[in-house]
């Protein structure tokens, strides 16, 4: 494999990539789709001993409630405990509160067992603070139960389930109107007294809607079928909304998507990285094997032609000095050549 870019331009690349995968997991989802919306969960338990119970959740992606306007809402006035914290993708307001053998007002009830419960859901409005345009209801819902009771009518849109101990729990969804309620019977403790419906400290009873619509009592063949089909929950106390971490599908995707783009361009860094290594690693062992050939080659040349002990290697020959030529040139058998003495007699 032949890489033509040089190793720092693709390493710049390659980060390049990197860095847009990440930006694409934990970017979060627009403005539009997912930072304005709000989830908000009510929940109501009556007990057959006069104890009324009541929950508010509400989660905040826009950023916009404050502390002080969780505390400001009406149901936070009447001897709740509200609970208030934040963190970088939404904030939670919490409020809880119990009303024992007391007059309040969502619930009234009688000591011959007839019960009426009345409500009106929290709006946006009623935290005192203007949301982004363009805010909705991610989630939106509210629930009533009881131990020991049965449901006979009530507001239009809910669904019931039933539980343990003869509990009952009637869930309302999506468009909640501007008052729920619901009207049945319960057993009631033998020092139950009855409770009726008052106003509190800004929170005043609603008065019962009108479009009330009849439940209809399962008989026992169809009751384990129709009415578990449309179960929501079920637990050993009376079946209450519990809150969960809404989860946004846009979001979620895209979160998956950048994941997958992450993981995608971490394998081609590292497939790249290990194709060069192994690039490197086989250009070096080609030039090692060159090079011992060649070193072969010279031993094998020098081994094939073998040479007196006595005569040097032509590179540590001394060379020859012209007299010395012409020194060796002369024979002793020419006397011509030899020098002549003067006092040789003279030659005819």
């Amino acid at each position: 494999m032949d890489f033509s870019l040089p190793r720092r331009l693709l390493a710049c690349v390659l980060s390049c990539v990197c860095a847009g995968a990440f930006l694409l997991l934990f970017q979060g989802s627009p403005a539009h789709a997912v930072n304005n919306r709000v989830t908000i969960h009510e929940s109501f338990v009556f007990y057959d001993m006069g104890l009324l119970s009541y929950e508010l959740w509400v989660f905040d992606s826009s950023g916009t409630i404050t502390e002080e306007s969780c505390k400001a809402l009406p149901q936070a006035r009447n001897n709740a405990q509200t609970t208030y914290s934040t963190d970088p993708q939404r904030k939670t307001c919490s409020i809880k509160a119990s009303f024992f053998t007391l007059n309040n007002p969502y619930v009234e009830a009688s000591e011959d067992g007839a019960f009426t419960f009345v409500t009106r859901p929290v709006r946006f409005e009623d935290f005192k603070v203007s949301f982004p345009e363009g805010t909705s209801y991610l989630t939106r819902d509210l629930s009533f139960a009881g131990i020991s009771t049965k449901i006979s009518k009530m507001s239009p849109g809910g669904t019931v389930s039933d539980g343990p101990r003869n509990s009952v729990n009637v869930q309302w969804s999506g468009d909640l109107g501007s008052s729920l309620a619901a009207v049945g019977t319960f057993s009631p403790t033998n020092d139950f007294r009855s409770i009726r419906r008052v106003s509190m400290p800004e929170v005043a009873p609603d008065e019962l809607p009108t479009d009330l619509e009849v439940v209809a009592a399962p008989t026992p063949s169809t009751q384990a079928t129709t009415r578990a089909t449309r179960t929501q929950r079920s637990s050993s106390v009376p079946p209450t909304h519990t809150p969960l971490v809404d989860i946004d599908g846009d979001a979620l995707i895209k979160k998956l998507m950048g994941l997958s783009v992450f993981v995608f361009a971490a394998f081609g860094v590292y497939s790249i990285w290990n194709a060069k290594q192994q690039q490197d690693a086989q250009k070096s062992r080609q030039a090692k094997a060159k090079a011992d050939e060649q070193l072969s080659d010279d031993h094998a040349k020098e081994s094939s032609s073998p040479r007196s002990p006595f005569v040097l290697p032509p590179k540590e020959r001394i060379p020859t000095s012209p007299e010395s030529s012409a020194q060796s040139a002369v024979t002793p058998d020419d006397p011509s050549s030899s020098p002549r003495s003067r006092f040789a007699p003279p030659t005819n």
